[in-house]
């Protein structure tokens, strides 16, 4: 007479078969967080491609700015940030979440939170040192509610971005 296996052996069968289809609907299913690119981290790769972010007017900066947010208006550049609580000092324990692209028709990147501001005169002598303090807000800088701070690009769409622009004389 035959043996059947015993309800342990067909119990761990059972369960190792199930975790086998589990882990590969996962591994299929699973989305991926493409790698970023903080928003300094850019700018310093594009003044390595003549753009200059030190100059009287701050003019430079703004241009290269102006044109990110309209890169991302369409799209063509992910963003993300830490959303900014109101009153809320632990802020920077946000996560990372992803800046819609229709934000970007509101809202713009607060180019004076990128530079280090000259206290004597008012012009920028660099790029800021830490990107925590990127920041977003409104034309007038009214809406504070809506504000995303530590700001981060999707790295492979900000590096082919920034081969298409060139710094304005």
């Amino acid at each position: 007479m035959a043996e059947y296996p015993s309800s342990y052996t067909f119990t761990l069968a059972v369960f190792i078969i199930l975790a086998i289809f589990i882990h590969a609907y996962w591994q299929e299913n699973k989305k991926t967080t493409p790698a970023r690119i903080k928003l300094l981290d850019l700018m310093r790769e594009a003044e390595k491609k003549d753009w200059c972010f030190i100059d009287g007017d701050n003019q430079h900066a703004f241009d290269f700015i102006r044109e990110l947010r309209s890169a991302g208006t369409t799209n063509d550049v992910k963003f993300w940030g830490r959303k900014k609580l109101r009153y809320d000092f632990k802020s920077s324990d946000q996560p990372l979440i992803e800046i819609k692209a229709g934000y970007w028709h509101d809202f713009l990147i607060d180019v004076l939170t990128c530079l280090k501001i000259s206290s004597k005169d008012g012009t920028a002598s660099g790029l800021a040192e830490n990107n925590i303090f990127t920041a977003t807000g409104d034309d007038a800088n009214r809406e504070q509610q809506n504000r995303y701070f530590d700001i981060q690009l999707d790295r492979k769409q900000a590096m082919e971005w920034l081969k298409t622009i060139e710094p304005n004389e």
